[in-house]
Parts: C-alpha cells; structure tokens; sequence
C-alpha cells in the first residue's frame, strides 16, 4: 500500500488554472485519475513528480523516489540510443529485468533500433520497458496505452497487471479509459477542469441500476412490468435505454425477452464511478 496526502493544490498558467485546490488523502494499492483531456490529470503527475512546482499547496507521498518508475504520455527518449543501448541504461539505473520473460522481444523491439526511428507506438513501447526493471514500489502511467492499437494494448495492458500482481507494487494510472482505470486501480479520483469531481472507492461498489439497450424497448418496458421490476426510459445520443433496478430477476426478463422479441444490444452494470462519469460527460 502507498499513501498520498494532497492539501489545497494548485496550479495556474498566468490566468489558466489548471488544477483548482485539490484535497485527498488516501491510502491505496491502485489510484486512477480519471478524467477527459484537460481536466488536469498529468499536470497532477508532474506536480508528484517535482518536475513543475504547485502555485500553492503540497503533495505528500510515502514512496522514495528511487523505487518509483514513470511511464509519462509523451515520453522524451534519448534519440541518440539503440533499444539495446536503452535496455542497458535501464539496468543500470534500475537493476535487472526481473520477469523471467524477455520483455523486449514481448513488445517487438528488435535491439539494434534507433529510438529516433521508432514510431509513436514504438516509443511507447520503449518508454514501457522501465516498469519492467528492477524491485519499483510504485509505477506511474500516464494514458498507458496511447498510440496503440487495440490487440497490442490489450497485450500491454496484460504484460503490466502481471508486473504489478508479481511485484506487488503501487500503481498511479492516469487515463481517459475507464476500462483502464479498473484494472490497476481500487480508489479513483474523477477530475473535470482541474476540479475533484469525485473519490470511488471500488472496493466499495455496487450498483445502482442496470443500463440495457434493446432494439424492442416497449416490448422489454412490458417483461419488466410483469416482473414487477423498477425501471425508466432515458433518451441518450445512442438511442433509448431502460434503467433497472439491480436484481437477480432481471437475468430471465433477458432471457425471455431475447427468446420472444429480439435482441439486447448493451447491458452495463452501473456504479457510482459510472453514474459520475455519465454526469461529468454531459
């Protein structure tokens, strides 16, 4: 577990604020910061990371520096370097690879690359390979899967989790993804323009309601009656979609439904990090 205390931060560019008297204090083993582009999420991680200074407030993190590896989201590489000579940087400053796994190779990069040749994927990719280096208490990635394309982020992402289940190490994951967020993360901080919206506790959540999206909504609105099921309509830019109670019976209203008038086309369990989000993208 890692702790982060956060006391009235802020940071403004000349008249631009763009993060507005955060406070939190948490203890965690995975913490997301989830919000759209500019709310303010890696100006968060630069303020941790000492590399701009708050316009007041402080950060306090119970994590030597040392035993912390940066993923940031557009990585500045030594351009000069092969991969190979990369790797060999990596271990000195970090330590070996300790995966067992030839990383490397995992991620496609052929050693005798120049990094000033490497595509945005490729970079990515390169600046990856930190967190795989040494003993690190705690790894920070920012919007780890920019410029991937979705079968070698799902790969990468895979590559990570057991990094992180095998070295039980602390993670700050900063992305737009939500999907992203709940694989590292068991507390998450949800930003909207510099501001903090919300603190989830995953750990903690059940849902609220049901979302479904059917091609046949009267149909379903009348399953749903008969089980006695609460539920409303909601008009959304993809259309109609009935919110329901959380029960079990929903499960065979589904199933009849699909069996006599046609097809669920989405079904999502929402929590309140879902029901903030909806909230925050309006």
């Amino acid at each position: 577990m890692a702790h982060i205390k956060v006391s009235r931060l802020t940071k403004s560019y000349s008249s631009q604020i763009a993060l507005n008297t955060l406070e939190f204090d948490i203890q965690f083993k995975g913490l997301g910061l989830l919000g759209p582009n500019g709310s303010g999420k890696t100006t968060f991680i630069k303020l941790l990371l000492g590399i701009i200074i708050p316009t007041e407030g402080e950060i306090e993190l119970d994590v030597d520096p040392k035993e912390i590896r940066v993923v940031p989201d557009n990585p500045v590489l030594p351009d000069r370097m092969t991969v190979d000579e990369w790797i060999y940087n990596l271990e000195l400053m970090y330590g070996p690879n300790t995966e067992g796994t030839d990383v490397q190779t995992d991620l496609g990069l052929e050693g005798h690359w120049h990094l000033s040749d490497l595509s945005a994927g490729q970079r990515r990719k390169a600046a990856l390979l930190a967190a795989f280096y040494g003993e690190p208490k705690l790894i920070i990635i920012d919007e780890p899967s920019n410029y991937l394309d979705i079968t070698t982020r799902e790969y990468i992402l895979m590559l990570l989790k057991q990094r992180v289940d095998r070295t039980g190490s602390a993670v700050i994951i900063s992305s737009h993804n939500v999907e992203e967020i709940r694989l590292f993360a068991d507390n998450v901080i949800l930003l909207k323009d510099g501001r903090l919206i919300e603190h989830v506790v995953l750990i903690d959540e059940i849902p609220e309601f049901f979302s479904i999206k059917v091609n046949n909504v009267p149909a379903l609105e009348t399953k749903l009656e008969e089980a006695e099921l609460s539920f409303y309509k909601e008009t959304t830019i993809q259309g109609e979609v009935i919110k329901v109670e959380p029960s079990a019976r929903v499960w065979a209203v589904l199933e009849d439904y699909s069996k006599m008038f046609g097809q669920v086309q989405s079904f999502k369990a929402i929590d309140t990090l879902e029901k903030m989000i909806e909230e925050v993208t309006r």
